[in-house]
């Protein structure tokens, strides 16, 4: 019995990737695709050098650490929303072209 499959067309560093996905994967890869383009983004910001080969494995190795990470228990639900923060604040930085640390609230 052929599973039913179907074809996803994601965009990541400005190039088009076809993938074959069952219809209830579908909504994952569209969010794995988004999240992988923008790491592969802000790598490309930060060292304009890198290859995007070098960035793809780069940015994968970093995703499978995170993942090791949270299965293992070591990267609890706080460290992860700072990290999120963390991320949202580069690229608030980068998008209004800042270089300046980000200031805290209270200040």
């Amino acid at each position: 019995m052929s599973a039913i499959r179907e074809i996803l067309t994601v965009r990541i560093l400005d190039k088009e990737y076809r993938i074959s996905c069952p219809p209830d994967e579908r909504e994952g890869l569209i969010v794995a695709a988004s999240e992988l383009n923008e790491r592969m983004q802000e790598m490309r910001g930060n060292a304009k050098m890198l290859g995007a080969e070098r960035m793809a494995v780069m940015a994968a190795l970093n995703v499978i650490h995170e993942r090791d990470q949270i299965k293992s228990g070591q990267l609890g639900a706080f460290d992860m929303a700072q990290e999120a923060v963390h991320r949202l604040e580069s690229k608030l930085d980068a998008a209004i072209g800042r270089r300046e640390p980000a200031r805290s609230l209270d200040s």
